[in-house]
């Protein structure tokens, strides 16, 4: 049960406010789990009616509403900031991912077979280190210096780089 403590003009002292809240702030007063809308009047509260929900980007619950003498539950909804858009980009991709993961990802983006020769590409030491990081690592980490550096030499950006991460995560 939502319930609102009102103030003396019958405004929102408090939201949201429990039936144990009530109870402690009336000590003197015996209530049962499910007081009427008469009782709870006298005591300064109020049932709040729940209001499905809504669907959006970002749904916060707001201060309840009286509408037509009921007290009704009130949604805030917005969009996505381009912040919020970033951090959720960047929380789905993988900080790491398999070996077998990774070249099933450059399979199926057409890349696997340019991945020797843009290693062969690299200049020393590079070239040596990711060499080896390919041949026998157990794990390739997303912000491996080798992995941008590959990832250029195979023509990719950060993001197309991101974007390979994200669909081997999904093998």
């Amino acid at each position: 049960m939502l319930l609102i403590k009102l103030d003396d003009q019958g405004g929102i002292a408090r939201y949201p406010y429990t039936l144990r809240m009530l109870k402690n702030d009336h000590p003197n007063v015996s209530l049962p789990n499910n007081p009427d809308d008469a009782t709870l009047a006298a005591l300064r509260a109020a049932r709040v009616q729940t209001v499905p929900r809504p669907t959006g980007d970002v749904v916060t619950e707001g201060q309840p509403e009286l509408v037509d003498g009921i007290w009704q539950q009130a949604w805030e909804v917005r969009k996505f900031t381009p912040e919020e858009i970033e951090q959720q980009r960047l929380a789905s991709i993988p900080g790491s991912i398999s070996p077998r993961q990774a070249r099933l990802a450059l399979l199926h983006a057409n890349l696997l077979s340019q991945v020797d020769p843009a290693i062969e590409s690299l200049e020393s030491p590079a070239k040596e280190q990711a060499q080896i990081e390919w041949e026998y690592a157990t794990s390739i980490e997303r912000e491996s210096e080798w992995i941008n550096q590959l990832g250029s030499a195979l023509g990719l950006d950060s993001a197309g780089i991101d974007e390979l991460f994200v669909a081997a995560a999904g093998i």
